[in-house]
């Protein structure tokens, strides 16, 4: 709802929902995917393979890593559950979550940004919250993953992170400037896909789904969903 004027809106009288549980797998299993691919450099193996070259590269894995899911809402939790299937160790932060209500541990993000392997950002506000200024905080080797709000993780501290080799990868599915084509372009260990978390076809029925029956319920119609 970032491209959305609440406060107009209220004064006017106009209702806005949202359609918040549609995206949720889709965006974590997308999320997993990319992590995948760069664990393992599967779009490097491709496109090796594509130009007739033979190599084989020596990865990694989830299991045994530590994970920071910063944000602890549907989304990152989903994230949290489906890695910790994996064998990993998942430390979360949310300063609106209390650890008696999460499954994990759940920690400050520095505190997170010294133990984590890998860190995938799943937090609501466009805050930055990966600047030049962290980059001392990380842990060597380490892999990050924004599927939040473009403006959350710095470019620059990831041209920065990679250049020092503080930061081994990255995934970015969210950019400040969208269609985007900044400076992060061609880089060969960071993979960038174009704003698609929700792009499923189950995802987007769903979405339509609830956004008809959010306007149904609003018209009196129907009752809301629960």
């Amino acid at each position: 709802i970032s491209n959305v004027d609440l406060e107009a809106a209220f004064d006017l009288g106009i209702e806005v929902h949202t359609t918040p549980d549609g995206p949720t797998s889709a965006v974590a299993e997308l999320t997993l995917g990319a992590l995948l691919g760069l664990l393992r450099e599967i779009p490097a193996l491709s496109e090796d393979l594509h130009n007739g070259r033979w190599v084989k590269r020596t990865g990694g894995q989830i299991e045994g890593r530590t994970i920071l899911v910063v944000g602890g809402g549907r989304i990152g939790i989903r994230v949290a559950k489906s890695l910790d299937a994996l064998g990993a160790e998942i430390l979360v932060c949310d300063p609106y979550l209390s650890a008696s209500a999460c499954d994990y541990s759940v920690v400050s993000l520095h505190e997170g940004y010294a133990e984590a392997d890998v860190i995938s950002f799943h937090n609501s506000g466009e805050d930055c919250l990966l600047g030049e200024d962290d980059l001392p905080r990380l842990k060597p080797g380490v892999f990050v993953l924004n599927a939040a709000r473009g403006s959350v993780v710095s470019e620059l501290a990831l041209l920065d992170g990679l250049d020092q080799k503080i930061i081994a990868g990255v995934w970015l599915d969210v950019f400040q400037d969208e269609p985007y084509s900044g400076l992060l372009v061609g880089h060969k260990k960071i993979l960038l896909t174009p704003h698609i978390g929700s792009y499923t076809s189950e995802c987007r029925t769903r979405m339509e789904r609830d956004a008809v029956e959010n306007l149904l319920a609003s018209l009196g119609v129907m009752e809301p969903s629960a």
